[in-house]
């Protein structure tokens, strides 16, 4: 979203300041090499597979969402406010709405005879909310308590 290439007469930036602060991950470099140059050799062949794979109709041609999005793109870069394209959009799911699905989706399962009790009273709806809850008490403990 801030990208400087994406917006309109923005000029290049220095990109050497950034690169700067990277002298401190190199002891990640060995979890990283599959992203050297010898790796990206096999990209050629997976291209040209994929390729075959939509010619012969085995995956979508998105060229019409393509297009779309340029079409999006363009009106974004003549006016800001307009939706902006390089935004990723992720939809918010609540604790509430997973426990509300889990509870829909065994009320199902029981009526159409499919239950799956673990335990008399544990059915799997109770075993994922509990993880869940969970989870969340982890995540959200004071510091200094261990959950």
């Amino acid at each position: 979203m801030f990208l400087f290439n994406f917006i309109c007469g923005v000029g290049q930036t220095d990109g050497d300041a950034p690169e700067q602060g990277w002298v401190n991950i190199n002891p990640a470099a060995s979890s990283t090499k599959e992203m050297g140059p010898c790796a990206s050799t096999n990209y050629v062949g997976e291209y040209q597979e994929a390729h075959a794979d939509l010619e012969k109709g085995l995956v979508e041609d998105h060229s019409e969402d393509l297009a779309q999005w340029k079409v999006q793109v363009e009106a974004w870069e003549k006016d800001s406010s307009n939706t902006n394209p390089y935004e990723h959009k992720v939809e918010t799911i609540t604790l509430a709405a997973v426990h509300l699905k889990l509870a829909k989706q065994e009320a199902k399962d029981i009526q159409a005879g499919m239950t799956n009790i673990l335990h008399e009273d544990c059915s799997p709806n109770v075993l994922i909310s509990t993880v869940l809850e969970l989870e969340d008490q982890r995540y959200t403990a004071p510091s200094g308590c261990s959950a």
